[in-house]
């Protein structure tokens, strides 16, 4: 990094699989982390991992779906480091159901999470409550506008289709 402060880097559904393994690596890279998920027990672990390796990690309680939620959590950030450098909308999830075993109310819930992310996504949740702090950086590095929904079973089942892909995100120099 090119500065003594920290970039600090929101991810969402950040205390399991993928996100934590982005957190922990980012963390562990230099970056001040601040990991959001639903899950208290699953957040508890990992501040406990954290605290164990020293990482400038922190967990907030966020429900993407949730707008306050959503609000509270990157006024948390904003306050503690100043902006948000990073933002990964990670949060997703996913019903191993049948088309007709799956109700409505599962297809809205998994639709607002993973695609309209209602509190966390592009129209109107993390990225346009962290945008004024975000569009004063410096670095020109980060913009928010870009659509691309996306997670791990998504991620698993193109590599299974295609024969095995790689795909890798990079933050400075950390590659994911």
């Amino acid at each position: 990094m090119t500065t003594g402060k920290l970039k600090s880097v929101l991810i969402t559904g950040a205390t399991d699989g993928l996100g934590r393994a982005a957190a922990v690596l980012l963390a562990q890279h230099g970056y001040r982390v601040f990991a959001a998920g639903r899950s208290a027990e699953k957040r508890r672990h990992l501040d406990e991992l954290a605290r164990s390796e020293h990482l400038a990690l922190e967990t907030l309680d966020m429900d993407v779906c949730d707008d306050a939620s959503v609000k509270e959590g990157v006024a948390t950030v904003i306050s503690k480091a100043g902006s948000v450098d990073v933002l990964i909308n990670n949060a997703g999830i996913i019903y191993v159901t049948t088309v007709e075993n799956t109700s409505m109310e599962d297809w809205r819930r998994q639709f607002e999470t993973n695609f309209f992310w209602r509190g966390a996504g592009y129209a109107g949740g993390s990225a346009a409550h962290a945008n004024p702090p975000v569009r004063t950086n410096s670095d020109g590095e980060f913009g928010f506008g870009d659509y691309y929904p996306a997670d791990a079973w998504t991620l698993q089942q193109q590599q299974t289709c295609n024969g095995g892909i790689e795909q890798r995100v990079a933050i400075g120099n950390v590659s994911l």
